[in-house]
């Protein structure tokens, strides 16, 4: 269990490094609503934890199906706010707790909330990511905890529309009520709304200049070190028979 936790607030911690390495003032606030089919993956973690077996993967036949509702909100650059409502379907009671049930079509309902850094920008067209997180959920009527952990890869569609593919390992916290378990997620999230346009500050105005005081700005001024009238282009009148 400690190992477990420490595991969790390493996560956060790393999480935390990268928000403080970036302006917040370039952070592109975006929110999606995503929908995603999933894949639990049981069998593997055991397989692997036992020494005498092979260590092989679970095929997906092997695997319990289930889908996801998702939000997702930009908290910093490159950092992501998200929570999961999930629902897996699995025989809990008869094959996580060693009891028999003739019951093989129960629910697992789960709530998700992680931490999400990203790799690249945002509006990348394709990036990764990391996640960490608490969550907890409801078992054939028992209540469970877990730290999810893992990677995602994402395609951004002029960002509007993403996919998203997630690989996570699920450490279980009350491993008497569900085991520790891979968990596969496809899925797709909208953007709500537009990104706020950036506020362009326009440059300053030129400077205004008239360096011969004449009241005719220089960038009019064919005689701009000379006092003359506006009827001569700043220049002053001529003197066209010479007497001076």
């Amino acid at each position: 269990m400690k190992q477990k936790l420490s595991l969790f607030l390493s996560c956060l911690a790393i999480a935390g490094v990268a928000f403080a390495q970036h302006d917040k003032g370039s952070c592109n606030s975006r929110k999606l609503i995503g929908m995603h089919l999933n894949a639990m993956d049981l069998k593997t973690p055991q397989i692997w934890k036992d020494n005498s077996g092979a260590r092989t993967f679970a095929g997906l036949k092997e695997q319990d199906l289930g889908f996801s509702i998702s939000y997702w909100q930009t908290i910093a650059p490159q950092v992501d706010f998200s929570t999961k409502a999930t629902i897996m379907f699995h025989d809990y009671a008869a094959n996580d707790r060693g009891t028999y049930s003739s019951n093989y079509n129960q629910v697992g309902a789960e709530i998700e909330p992680t931490v999400n850094v990203s790799i690249f920008k945002p509006e990348n067209k394709f990036n990764a990511f990391v996640t960490a997180g608490v969550s907890a959920g409801v078992y054939s009527k028992k209540f469970g905890a877990y730290v999810p952990t893992g990677f995602g890869l994402q395609a951004n569609f002029s960002n509007t529309t993403y996919i998203m593919l997630q690989s996570q390992y699920h450490f279980a916290l009350t491993s008497d009520v569900v085991k520790d378990n891979l968990f596969y997620s496809l899925g797709i999230a909208q953007s709500m709304g537009k990104d706020k346009p950036k506020v362009v500050v326009p440059p300053p105005p030129p400077p205004v200049v008239d360096r011969d005081k004449d009241g005719i700005l220089d960038t009019e001024d064919k005689c701009p070190d000379v006092a003359g009238i506006v009827k001569y282009k700043g220049c002053p009148i001529p003197d066209t028979d010479g007497d001076g």
